[in-house]
């Protein structure tokens, strides 16, 4: 990269998460080419987009069918965010720690 930048924690974390999952080319980085790479179901609803981890485990992204293609995919890379990053239950955590979060 260039030569006094250094990548923040989130850019170290994304590089290693594509580079780990074989995600290496500009059609790799769909939305629906990341969710099946990193095995996470993508469902098109009319409420507001949000994700959840089933108690199995299983990854769920639920966005917003009516958005456009440009928002649909930064809210999946915003509900991706929250199921990688973050724990606990957001709507069962309190206010101050979700915001830390």
């Amino acid at each position: 990269m260039f030569k006094y930048y250094k990548e923040t924690h989130l850019e170290e974390f994304v590089k290693h998460l594509y580079i780990n999952n074989g995600i290496h080319l500009p059609g790799d980085i769909a939305v629906s080419a990341i969710a099946k790479k990193l095995n996470v179901t993508v469902t098109y609803v009319k409420v507001r987009s949000t994700s959840h981890q089933t108690k199995k485990g299983k990854l769920l992204i639920f966005l917003n069918d009516q958005k456009t293609l440009q928002e649909q995919r930064e809210d999946f890379l915003h509900e991706l965010g929250h199921l990688l990053r973050h724990s606990g239950n957001q709507n069962l955590l309190p206010k101050s720690f979700v915001k830390y979060q």
